[in-house]
C-alpha cells in the first residue's frame, strides 16, 4: 500500500483560525488519497494540541512516535536548499 502525506505545519495560523476549514482540508485530502488507493498519514509535533485533536476527530490513532532530528544554523531552518 502506498502512503501519502500532507503537512501543514507552514499554515498553523489560518488553520487554528479557521477550524473548519481545517477539518475540511485534512478530510477532502484523506478522500482524495483514498480514492486513489493511498493511506493517509497524520504527522505532528505532540505539543502541537490542535493538530492532534483535528487527528482524533478525523480518526487517526497514535501508531508511533518517531525521533526527529533538526538542524538549525544562523540563519534558521535549513531546509537542504541552496
Amino acid at each position: 500500500m502506498q502512503i501519502s502525506f500532507f503537512c501543514a505545519s507552514p499554515w498553523p495560523a489560518l488553520f487554528q483560525a479557521h477550524r473548519e476549514l481545517a477539518y475540511l482540508t485534512a478530510r477532502a485530502f484523506m478522500d482524495a488519497c483514498l480514492s486513489c488507493g493511498l493511506r493517509p498519514v497524520w504527522g505532528c509535533w505532540p505539543e502541537n494540541e490542535p493538530s492532534v485533536r483535528l487527528a482524533r476527530k478525523l480518526g487517526f490513532q497514535l501508531d508511533c512516535e518517531q525521533p526527529v532530528c533538526l538542524w538549525v544554523d544562523e540563519e534558521g531552518w535549513n531546509r537542504g536548499e541552496d
